[in-house]
């Protein structure tokens, strides 16, 4: 599936150019989708162009042998970068905007120095302990929603076949013009074989949700949350798991009996649970909800309508 993400283009930003013709936005960053989340370190951002045809559709040897220049500055415009490469995708040196936030990522033609097309970059402290294995890291981004750290992970592999099946997961969780966050993920890719492979689908979220603030509410001002890490049996028992940090372990073991699991493989699957507070810090609830339900269920329906742009 072709990668179809929006530009963040917005009054703040400098003008995001469109060429005639072309009903959207002529540029398409891969995992960009408005603001993409990352964390300090390695990131590699990719783009294609929109051919025009059949609406918005992008091609995906267009770009290539065409001349770009590329800046990064900062939320206020101060300049932190720039270069001329003749490539569809630009590696950031590390430490790049650090201590910055929101950064700004532009794309000029050298032959149209008339239009820029911008993305949003929001850099986020890691709070995941970072893993020898390359594999566990690129399974930390992409459950905490950091896309563009995995993509630089998955071409550091040169799995063509990886990435496709991520980026179609992607559009599948995320469909065009999504209004959320994207800070997480339904997937996890399997070590051995190298697939990506489905969380395991979650029932009694809310329960076990409203049991797990019961036990909290010591807590007038909620911490910034914590993650449940666990491995369910193919005859969807929880097998093992793990509370990150593990102040919160008395509370999810408690809590767990609400919770109960589908497993959609014949395998053993790994599943993460992401506990956040909410925007008035009062209460807890699940980050990751949208991809622990079922898609094809009612209550998926009911609490995600969006499935969409409406044309």
């Amino acid at each position: 599936m072709a990668v179809r993400l929006s530009i963040l283009c917005s009054a703040i930003l400098l003008s995001c150019g469109l060429a005639a013709g072309f009903p959207c936005s002529k540029y398409v960053f891969e995992f960009g989708g408005g603001t993409a989340y990352a964390t300090q370190g390695d990131l590699k951002v990719a783009w294609k162009i929109n051919t025009g045809l059949n609406g918005c559709s992008v091609d995906s040897t267009s770009a290539v042998g065409k001349e770009f220049i590329v800046r990064i500055r900062t939320f206020y415009n101060d300049l932190l970068l720039a270069d001329t490469i003749q490539q569809s995708h630009y590696r950031f040196p590390s430490n790049i905007g650090n201590g910055h936030g929101l950064i700004l990522f532009d794309l000029q033609e050298v032959d149209d120095l008339n239009s820029v097309y911008t993305m949003g970059i929001r850099l986020l402290a890691n709070q995941e302990m970072q893993s020898a294995n390359k594999i566990d890291s690129l399974n930390h981004y992409l459950w905490d929603g950091y896309f563009l750290n995995a993509a630089h992970i998955i071409y550091e592999l040169d799995d063509t076949k990886l990435l496709k099946q991520v980026t179609n997961a992607y559009h599948e969780l995320f469909p065009e013009n999504y209004p959320d966050k994207k800070d997480f993920f339904n997937c996890y890719v399997d070590s051995v074989s190298m697939d990506l492979r489905r969380m395991p689908f979650v029932d009694g979220m809310d329960n076990f949700i409203k049991e797990v603030n019961r036990l909290t509410k010591a807590e007038f001002t909620k911490s910034q949350g914590f993650k449940i890490e666990a491995k369910i049996s193919k005859d969807g028992e929880l097998k093992t798991y793990e509370v990150y940090p593990s102040d919160y372990r008395d509370e999810f073991e408690q809590a767990k009996y609400l919770l109960s699991f589908t497993a959609n493989d014949s395998k053993d699957q790994l599943l993460l649970i992401s506990i956040g507070r909410s925007k008035n810090s009062r209460k807890y609830e699940i980050v990751n909800s949208r991809a622990l339900l079922d898609p094809n269920s009612k209550k998926y329906e009911k609490r995600f309508r969006y499935r969409g742009a409406v044309n």
